[in-house]
């Protein structure tokens, strides 16, 4: 089993640092959460109800992962997606 890791991309507005992390997430073993602070701290509307990126209006995964709370988000995600290795 290979060590998991977390990717923290961090920049200006407007830099790249979605591109980025889009690019480096593209990987079987990767796996992108986005802006994780907005997840707990919603500062605009899109982010009390986030999308997917499954793209099934019916997913669930983040409502579960938020449950386990902020300190163990990247634990759930790992746990949840056993075959990941990375998060960006």
């Amino acid at each position: 089993m290979s060590k998991k890791k977390v990717i923290f991309v961090a920049g200006a507005q407007y830099s790249g640092t979605t591109l980025l992390d889009t690019i480096i997430a593209n990987d079987d073993h990767g796996f992108s959460c986005g802006e994780v602070k907005t997840y707990f701290y919603p500062y605009r509307p899109h982010h009390y109800a986030p999308d997917c990126g499954c793209a099934n209006p019916d997913c669930t995964i983040w409502a579960e992962i938020k449950k386990q709370g902020q300190k163990n988000v990247y634990l759930s995600i790992f746990e949840r997606f056993p075959e990941i290795d990375f998060i960006v």
